[in-house]
């Protein structure tokens, strides 16, 4: 059954013409491909296409190429200019076979590992590997044969030495391959060889050897294993198809018509087609659907094959066709499906418009439209044959000639009759390829009867705008009447929306709308000053007009512009040449950059170019239409393009997005690893310069790719820009994860965003362990001054403490003094007078000798309290043991003295101060306390001297020292000798007093 399908599937094959259209890019050594002969071509799975040459390996992105040169002198460099096979490893990596030997490209490196061949062979041997399968590669080598190498220890393994193949101009590399059984079809001199690699049997066909299974000898050139498992070899003689399974094959030796000699390549695409690469008659595709469909150059046409002679066409998954037209670099065809599709000007070849510059169109019937050149007359083009079959021109010797060959306008008028505006009168048809001519002057001087556009007044008259003014043409008269306030002025456009209202452009001066009455021009309004409105559309669904400008578009609503979009809103060039409505209401416009959709309630465009099927970029004004099927026609420099609006589709393509490169204050940064491969990078302080360069790998968009990228952590907003390298300056250290996206030719975005975690690392005096111990300098440094500040105080208190103690002890000496020289001595005489009365004799003096004596015994005390002498003479102990002693004497109060550890002398300022605090604390006790019993301890404690005092009495609320209680003193004191002052008292718990004085 299998059998008998393969060969219904022969029977089928008619090799008739089908539809699919395709644009056809051409990309060679002037856009950076290294060379024009590519033998061997890959898009791997980041999406860039590899092209090997004969002169080095090219990556290519859309965009650019990057060139990898050979250079044997380097390690770390492509071994062999000659690049003519390659595969991709599942980690990315590229295997590639070249006239030197075996390579590897290294993907995280962006370098190259070279693999020699035998040691024993002292010259380079071409290798073609075929198959990878980590850890193993398997290869093709012009001196070892048939190797798998181990490529983690280097260790071979020779499968097959004696593989005869010889390598030429037709056959630059072994088609070798593994086939979907594990089985190796090994391509020979001649024919194929089957080595089963466990068995290690062999069987052979379409070969001289004896055991030969089927077909006759063939050289084969390539092998393709087609997805239904049918093999596909080409060969000198057309191609063979052949089933490995029952062993039936075919022979293809003609397609639609052509004789089919050298096929040197040939490919399966994602539906199944099978692409033929020949030596002399360019690109074949064959469908399942049995019919072929052949691409070859033609002459002055950039939209065909750069020339016929095919040697290696490679289809991507994307469905892409890639062809090499040796040695004129890389051809690209594009399926533009039902797109846009384009008649262009193609010179000297047959049922072609015969000039590129179309400047009208009007359809003529169902299947006829009437092209009006610049230079090129009329073209009568075929909708259903896509041909030119007729051309009008102007002939001298025929008075029913076109005027002028030079065609700026056609009009239909209200009764169907077909009137044309040319570069030399105006012309009428009459049929049958007949028409009649009418100028303004019977001179007919260059420039006199120039016509550049047509409307209807009425039913008898056109309305004529001419380079020498506005006319009005009197159809049953034949004469021309000159409109009054319009002489002399070049009439680039006219229209008459409604009855009786005429809108009109003065070249260059502006648009206005008014009316005529008695041949004369009466303005209305103004609608545009300066420039040229050059098409007029009312939209009745949004009850408005639209008027296209060499300068954007405007909305027209109630006698004024209420809007109007540029190229900055999205429009692809703003000078807009003609203007159509879809069914949708939709606006399509043509620009001087190709054609934009714009939805008016979106205020969304969609931009098409030349890469969509256009003609061009540049359009014309007044050459566009629509006809009567729906089907939109916009006229430009080089032909006309034609579509469906229905049909039109945005690209929903999403173009991957790679990091090229990488710069750091402003040079290309040395990294460890290719930053395409890198997701993360940490910079040192000084680097927080950088540059990222990027790009969308789009071939379908003609490099009219848009971007978006921000720097997380840095800017919160996209950046949109059509450029792919962007800048940062001095940034902060921090963690940051660069983003970027782009879009497609359409403006549709990529859901895909390439992102690249960059940490710039902070300065030494940026870490937060040299700010930790800036602070901790800081809190030092303020601790420090804190402490100093304090000390000042703390002595310039000290010292103004010493001053008035020591101005209170010098003001007691002066006190004492002048109380023991002055008054001690006045009452010493009193006393020595009261002596010597007779105190029996006189009861006063009697009663003046107890009261003198206690003044005198009073002065006595005070005196030593002011200046106590066995302080100074004999110390603190002894000056302490006699108020002990007096304050026992008297018998009021019991004083109990403690003398432990405590020093029998120390410094006079010392013993003065404490001596103070004692005399102080004892007064307090006695004027205040009514206390009983005062305890006294004098002792030392490690580093201090220490005063313990202690009273019964009835003490005394909590609260700050106040010279009240004579207490302010004592604090002054201990502050002077740097001591600690502790108060313990209550009410009714009577007081404890601590001080501390440290050693000096």
């Amino acid at each position: 059954m299998r059998k008998i399908l393969f060969l219904v599937w022969y029977i089928g094959l008619s090799l008739h013409l089908f539809g699919q259209t395709y644009q056809i890019e051409r990309i060679g050594t002037d856009k950076g491909l290294s060379q024009g002969s590519v033998y061997a071509m890959l898009k791997d799975s980041r999406g860039f296409m590899w092209f090997g040459t004969q002169d080095g390996l090219n990556r290519y992105d859309g965009h650019h190429f990057k060139v990898y040169y050979s250079d044997t002198d380097q390690p770390n460099a492509l071994h062999g200019g000659f690049v003519n096979s390659m595969i991709e490893a599942p980690n990315g990596d590229l295997w590639l076979g070249t006239d030197y030997g075996l390579n590897l490209y290294q993907r995280q490196t962006d370098d190259f590992r070279f693999f020699p061949s035998a040691p024993e062979r002292k010259t380079p041997s071409a290798c073609s590997p075929f198959a990878v399968r980590p850890p193993f590669v398997w290869y093709w080598s012009e001196s070892e044969g048939i190797v798998k190498l181990n490529y983690d220890t280097q260790q071979k393994t020779v499968l097959l030495a004696d593989v005869s193949y010889d390598l030429g101009l037709l056959s630059v590399s072994n088609a070798t391959k593994f086939g979907k059984d594990g089985r190796l079809w090994v391509s020979l001199s001649e024919g194929l060889m089957q080595y089963d690699t466990s068995s290690r049997q062999m069987r052979y066909f379409f070969s001289k050897h004896p055991k030969n299974i089927t077909g006759n000898p063939i050289s084969i050139l390539k092998i393709l294993m087609a997805k239904e498992g049918l093999m596909y070899l080409s060969h000198s003689n057309g191609v063979t198809i052949f089933n490995p399974k029952t062993t039936d094959f075919k022979h293809i030796t003609h397609l639609n018509g052509i004789e089919l000699n050298e096929i040197y390549d040939l490919d399966e695409s994602p539906d199944g087609d099978i692409w033929l690469a020949t030596s002399s008659s360019g690109l074949f595709r064959l469908s399942k659907d049995g019919k072929a469909q052949q691409f070859i150059h033609q002459k002055n046409d950039n939209n065909s094959l750069s020339n016929n002679t095919i040697s290696s066409v490679y289809i991507s998954k994307d469905g892409l066709v890639w062809a090499n037209p040796d040695p004129l670099g890389i051809n690209l065809l594009i399926g533009t499906g039902k797109k846009f599709r384009s008649i262009k000007y193609v010179a000297e070849a047959q049922n072609s418009l015969s000039d590129p510059n179309v400047r009208t169109m009007i359809e003529m019937d169902k299947n006829q439209v009437w092209v009006g050149t610049e230079q090129g007359g009329i073209n009568v083009w075929n909708k259903q044959t896509g041909l030119v079959e007729k051309c009008f021109k102007s002939d001298p010797a025929n008075p029913r000639s076109v005027p002028s060959s030079s065609i700026y306008h056609f009009f239909r008028d209200t009764q169907q009759q077909l009137w044309i505006a040319t570069y030399n009168g105006l012309a009428k048809y009459l049929g049958d390829g007949a028409f009649e001519s009418y100028f303004l002057t019977t001179k007919k001087n260059m420039g006199d009867n120039i016509f550049r556009c047509l409307a209807e007044w009425d039913a008898a008259h056109l309305l004529v705008g001419t380079e020498n003014g506005l006319f009005l043409f009197d159809k049953s008269k034949k004469v021309f009447i000159p409109i009054k306030g319009l002489e002399n002025i070049s009439i680039l456009w006219i229209d008459q929306p409604t009855p009786g209202e005429l809108w009109l452009t003065r070249f260059n001066e502006g648009c206005w709308k008014g009316t005529l009455r008695n041949h004369e021009w009466l303005p209305q309004a103004t609608v545009l000053v300066g420039g040229n409105a050059l098409a007029l559309r009312k939209d009745a669904y949004r009850n408005c007009w639209w008027i296209a400008t060499n300068n954007g578009l405007l909305n027209y609503q109630n006698g004024r512009i209420v809007q109007k979009f540029t190229a900055k809103d999205g429009l692809a060039n703003a000078y807009i040449y003609g203007l159509l409505l879809d069914s949708q209401h939709n606006l399509w416009l043509s620009t001087n950059r190709g054609l934009s959709s714009f939805n008016p309630d979106t205020h969304q465009f969609r931009n098409y170019h030349v890469s969509d099927g256009l003609q061009g970029y540049e359009f014309n004004n007044r050459s566009y239409m629509a006809d009567s099927e729906g089907v939109f026609y916009f006229g430009g420099t080089n032909g006309f393009t034609y579509f469906r609006p229905n049909e039109i589709r945005t690209n929903t393509f999403q173009p991957q997005i790679q990091l090229t490169h990488f710069e750091i204050n402003y040079q290309p940064a040395q990294l460890p690893q290719y930053i395409g491969e890198t997701s993360e990078l940490t910079l040192k302080a000084d680097q927080n310069t950088f540059s990222l360069g990027f790009i969308a790998i789009d071939y379908l968009s003609s490099g009219k790719n848009n971007y978006q990228y921000r720097l997380v952590n840095l800017e919160d907003n996209w950046n949109t820009t059509p450029d792919n390298l962007v800048r940062y300056v001095q940034v902060p250290p921090g963690e940051y994860i660069f983003e970027v996206k782009a879009s497609n030719g359409d403006g549709f975005w990529s859901d895909e965003v390439r992102r690249l975690k960059i940490t710039v690392l902070p300065a030494f005096w940026q870490t937060w362990w040299f700010r930790l111990l800036n602070l901790l300098l800081l809190i030092g440094i303020g601790i420090g001054f804190y402490r100093w500040r304090i000390q000042q105080l703390q002595r310039q208190q000290r010292e103004r403490l010493e001053l008035i103690i020591k101005t209170q002890e010098a003001e007691r000496k002066q006190l004492a003094t002048e109380l023991h020289d002055d008054l001690g001595m006045r009452l010493s005489t009193l006393q020595m007078y009261l002596s010597e009365i007779d105190i029996s004799q006189n009861s006063r003096a009697s009663k003046l000798t107890p009261l003198l004596n206690e003044a005198i015994a009073d002065i006595r005390n005070l005196l030593r309290d002011l200046n106590p002498k066995l302080l100074f003479e004999e110390g603190l102990r002894v000056a302490v043991e006699e108020v002990n002693s007096k304050l026992n004497a008297v018998g009021l109060i019991k004083f109990e003295l403690l003398w432990l550890d405590f020093p029998e002398k120390l410094p006079e300022v010392i013993e003065i101060n404490l001596f103070r605090i004692i005399q102080e604390l004892i007064n307090n006790t006695l004027k205040h306390a009514e206390a009983t019993h005062i305890t006294l301890q004098l002792l030392q404690r490690d580093a201090h001297w220490v005063i313990i005092y202690e009273d019964n009495g009835r003490g005394f609320e909590r609260q700050p020292l106040s010279s009240g209680f004579g207490l302010q003193n004592i604090e002054n004191r201990v502050q002077l000798l740097k001591g600690q002052l502790h108060f313990d008292t209550a009410p009714q718990r009577g007081v404890h007093v601590t001080i501390e004085i440290p050693h000096h």
